[in-house]
């Protein structure tokens, strides 16, 4: 992965190919919950050996719309070859089990976006591939 994804650089949309010239696939997670929220499921991926060592996870500020309200921060992890969705879903369904009142998290891959209000992983498998399936 190229120096800037180490030092938190934020990928946009036309910034696709990695530093090998292989393509590059972001994933941005938001969370319909608190701020502290975004950064324990951001900390919680990040213990997750199979996403950390295929994806770079930073939190990263975004400017909602005017004159709405909307998440401040998102949880943006940019992966390559290698990377498995699958794994992303069972991280995110277990973290979802192990909160009390677990947020609703939505994810977005390119103009596609899911969002999942489950715990089942294989459900929450489903509605991840769902968004990557052209991806």
């Amino acid at each position: 992965m190229p120096d800037g994804l180490a030092r938190g650089r934020h990928y946009g949309a036309a910034d696709r190919r990695g530093w090998d010239g292989s393509r590059l696939t972001i994933y941005r997670v938001t969370l319909d919950g608190s701020t502290l929220d975004l950064r324990r499921l951001a900390q919680w991926l990040r213990e997750k050996d199979e996403i950390r060592t295929t994806a770079k996870i930073a939190v990263v500020p975004v400017q909602p719309a005017p004159g709405t309200m909307g998440a401040t921060e998102v949880i943006e992890l940019v992966v390559n070859i290698g990377f498995s969705s699958a794994n992303l879903a069972l991280a995110i369904a277990a973290w979802r089990r192990s909160r009390a009142q677990a947020p609703v998290v939505r994810i977005e891959v390119g103009e596609r976006s899911v969002v999942i209000d489950v715990t089942d992983p294989a459900e929450v498998t489903r509605a991840i591939e769902s968004a990557t399936a052209d991806e």
